[in-house]
């Protein structure tokens, strides 16, 4: 994990992101504010949380927007990086990320690649895939295997080029898959298979974890869908654009095992049809479901 503090980590930060953009302005003793592309509608800030750097856009969208939760995980899933739509406290959709400040990070490719992300999603009425360009360097012959045991965690291999870890949660078993995509690595853990279950409970269990990924750093909610297949099953996941250090892969791993912790047995609890219709009223998101439909 990064060890630097106060001014040597904000130098830090300031310099990965002098090479995303040169309108940085400061916006307090650790954050700041500018514009990831130009022209880019929308601002972003970055400021420093812990060993984090959180990025977040001002692009304002409507909760019921895109076919209600489904459709922010299927939003999500379109993005290459750490970038991603959430539900905050307030009951609203923020597009932000989470970069971890970790030992062995290119930090500056991490956050042009994010920012990317952010800028493309922010600039279009309909969020959609960004094409990012990574400077993350990435071995010639990636071992994903080897990447995992120096990230101090046990794999086994699987069909397709994936791994599969056993996440660190006491008496349960959430096995999350390791693996590349589109120039990076996405750690992924499925929760639920949306086509077992009504459309209500679908919505349930995707609002549920639109609002775990936005308290769990740098976890995000997706879908999950093969190609050629109509099955889709709602997962967790952490995507980086670029090929991860082993710090970042452990930080994605401990992140995932922490959301699962939270959400997963209320995730099997949601595919009841009487309760997840208790909880989308509970959490206030009937009416926003049906102006979703509308």
């Amino acid at each position: 994990m990064n060890t630097l503090q106060g001014a040597a980590l904000r130098e830090l930060v300031l310099r990965a992101l002098a090479a995303t953009t040169s309108q940085c302005v400061p916006t307090g003793n650790s954050s700041w504010r500018f514009r990831a592309a130009d022209p880019a509608p929308h601002l972003i800030t970055a400021r420093i949380e812990d060993d984090w750097l959180v990025l977040e856009s001002d692009h304002d969208v409507t909760i019921d927007s895109h076919g209600g939760f489904i459709g922010w995980l299927e939003k999500n899933g379109s993005i290459p990086s750490l970038a991603k739509f959430v539900i905050d406290a307030g009951n609203r959709i923020r597009l932000r990320a989470e970069v971890p400040i970790v030992e062995g990070a290119d930090l500056p490719a991490r956050i042009a690649e994010t920012c990317a992300g952010l800028a493309l999603q922010s600039c279009s009425p309909e969020p959609r895939a960004a094409s990012v360009s990574s400077r993350s360097s990435r071995p010639e012959d990636p071992d994903l295997k080897q990447l995992c045991a120096e990230a101090g965690w046990t794999c086994v291999d699987r069909s397709g080029g994936r791994l599969v870890v056993d996440l660190q949660i006491p008496e349960c078993f959430y096995p999350a898959s390791v693996h590349p995509v589109e120039g990076g690595v996405a750690v992924q853990c499925e929760l639920a298979a949306l086509e077992s279950v009504t459309e209500e409970c679908g919505q349930a269990i995707a609002g549920l974890l639109l609002s775990v990924s936005s308290v769990v750093r740098p976890v995000r909610a997706t879908l999950q869908q093969e190609q050629g297949s109509p099955e889709r099953a709602a997962q967790l996941e952490v995507r980086f654009g670029g090929w991860p250090s082993p710090s970042e892969i452990s930080t994605a791993l401990e992140s995932l095992s922490v959301a699962c912790s939270l959400c997963g047995e209320e995730v099997k609890m949601l595919q009841t049809p009487a309760l997840a219709g208790r909880y989308l009223t509970l959490r206030g998101w009937t009416e926003v479901l049906a102006r979703a439909a509308a």
